[in-house]
């Protein structure tokens, strides 16, 4: 087991700065200017370039520590992602992470990150680990297994890995006893990274630059590279540029190292999983006939991880709308974010991490079942899995759907409810971290919707989020654990949120015996309604604070 060693060292302060893709080291003075320097004078940190204004920022001390002020530069310091405000005082500490970029930041030279630093090794030279023509996994820590070797007994044996996952480079923890920090915040479970992102263990720091890893090591210490050469997802190769690590013969494995479980395994289904799924909408609104219609507005609701939820509506409440806006499909004003990420800010990743599953399937009916999830692994899962990886998920998803008798058919002779079963998988294989299905269980019998369901709900107890649209709740009450419930309101026929919670608890506010009675409740009376959307759209709002 590894020791948790804590030096504290009384050392000066220095500022390390990441910048066009090198290391600098910089004693911190009482006061220094950051800027652009120009024939009206130098910054003391000088950052040649176009993003950095003349005077962007200064550090100082003062009676309470030392400090950061952006001095109301044309594009922002930013800590935590987050732009900080002009001319306050961001007091530091150990291991503070600032960010200085443009609008658009693809490659080395379009940002530089200023790290804080009081603790550090005492002698370190700049290291370039490259990604490019590496491998799918760098391994770091005290051991002289792993790809890059510490030797510091504040670093585990095996402390953390930088892998190829399925939308970009990540980082895992490996359970380490002092932990790994992204941008200063503890990792709690895997991360993805992305370009400027600081990664520390103990005190060294490891620069994402794309294409390549910048980082410290001892001076003497020899980083070891003994991984086997795979291939790194194409849709995330970056650009060739990197230096490669010195390649040094293995090492013989010693009885005290326990090598990982694959990474792919390990940690990839990790990565966007166990987060919550936020919604605040506050109008989803179109021009129609040249009027401006409101179809949504304030939808405020958290699911869960793990969860399974019926998205349930009177006629024209907006369900579909709905499930649009939450997937990014049709954006909303508002914000839709899952743990740290904004699906309409980040779509481009995001959206391979959303399946869906629509009321009509697009499968072809001379297609053999297996070789149609085949080809559905094939397009949508990471190249850095092989081959075998492969075909072990399109079995293991057959065998989920209950699909495996049925390779080897043609999709045209298929049952209805077998058909169903098949669009799921072809979404479900890419193991996506949100799930949405209008209506699956459209056309088919009891038995079959109810067994369908059940599925669905094996999904999400893989810790994955699902939400449904059904016309025939009541087959799969015991099944979900959240209802939505939107109404149309009066005023301007918008939906609106009429309730969310348990089944039970909907059943109880709407004072009914049947989820399918809701709907009967909320509806207009020349729907067959009883008209009550408003009321228990106010009934709603009073209950949880809103109104």
């Amino acid at each position: 087991m590894d020791t948790q060693v804590i030096e504290k060292k009384n050392m000066p302060p220095k500022i390390m700065v990441i910048a066009n893709g090198r290391m600098r080291i910089y004693d911190l003075n009482r006061f220094m200017t950051v800027g652009r320097t120009t024939e009206d004078g130098m910054a003391d940190i000088d950052l040649p370039f176009s993003y950095v204004s003349r005077r962007h920022g200064v550090f100082g001390c003062d009676e309470i520590g030392y400090f950061y002020a952006d001095t109301g530069s044309k594009n922002g310091t930013y800590f935590k992602d987050q732009r900080i405000t002009p001319n306050n005082k961001l007091y530091l500490t150990d291991g503070m992470v600032l960010h200085l970029y443009g609008s658009n930041v693809v490659s080395a030279i379009d940002f530089t990150a200023l790290i804080f630093m009081t603790e550090y090794p005492e002698s370190f030279v700049e290291n370039i680990i490259d990604l490019y023509n590496n491998t799918s996994e760098i391994k770091i820590g005290r051991h002289l297994k792993n790809s890059v070797t510490v030797s510091d007994l504040n670093v585990s044996e095996l402390h953390a890995s930088f892998f190829a996952a399925k939308l970009g480079w990540a980082v895992i923890d490996h359970g380490s006893t002092n932990g790994v920090y992204l941008n200063g915040d503890r990792l709690s479970e895997p991360r993805y990274i992305k370009m400027g992102d600081c990664v520390r263990i103990a005190n060294y720091y490891f620069v994402f630059l794309g294409n390549r890893i910048l980082s410290q090591r001892p001076s003497g210490n020899v980083p070891v590279q003994n991984v086997p050469q795979a291939q790194i997802p194409q849709s995330v190769q970056p650009q060739r540029g990197g230096i490669a690590l010195q390649q040094n013969q293995p090492v013989p494995q010693q009885q005290s190292y326990i090598p990982p479980q694959p990474v792919y395994q390990q940690a990839q289904q990790n990565i966007g999983n166990n987060a919550p799924l936020d919604i605040h909408i506050i109008n989803r609104s179109i021009w129609e006939k040249a009027k401006h219609r409101l179809l949504l507005e304030n939808i405020d609701i958290r699911i869960q991880p793990g969860e399974m939820v019926l998205i349930l509506g009177g006629s024209g409440a907006g369900k579909t709308t709905f499930m649009n806006a939450v997937m990014g499909y049709e954006k909303a004003q508002g914000t839709i974010t899952h743990g740290r990420r904004d699906i309409y800010k980040d779509f481009a990743e995001m959206k391979y991490e959303i399946g869906f599953v629509p009321q009509q399937d697009l499968l072809r009916g001379g297609d053999i079942v297996y070789d149609t999830l085949k080809s559905s692994a094939e397009m949508k899962l990471p190249s850095s899995m092989n081959k075998a990886m492969v075909l072990e998920r399109v079995n293991s998803v057959l065998n989920t759907m209950g699909l495996s008798r049925e390779k080897d058919k043609l999709v045209s002779k298929l049952s209805g409810g077998q058909r169903k079963r098949l669009s799921i998988a072809v979404e479900y294989i890419a193991d996506p971290s949100l799930f949405f299905l209008d209506e699956p269980d459209s056309g088919l019998d009891g038995n079959m919707a109810t067994s369908l369901m059940k599925n669905l709900k094996d999904i999400a107890n893989e810790g994955k989020i699902v939400m449904v649209i059904t016309h025939a709740p009541d087959r799969a009450f015991s099944l979900f654990n959240k209802v939505i419930v939107l109404a149309k309101k009066s005023s301007n026929d918008s939906g609106s949120l009429a309730f969310f919670g348990t089944p039970e608890e909907a059943k109880k506010f709407f004072e009914t015996d049947t989820l399918e009675a809701i709907v009967g409740r909320i509806n207009r009376p020349d729907e067959g309604g009883e008209g009550m959307a408003d009321y228990f759209i106010e009934k709603y709002n009073k209950m949880t604070g809103r109104s």
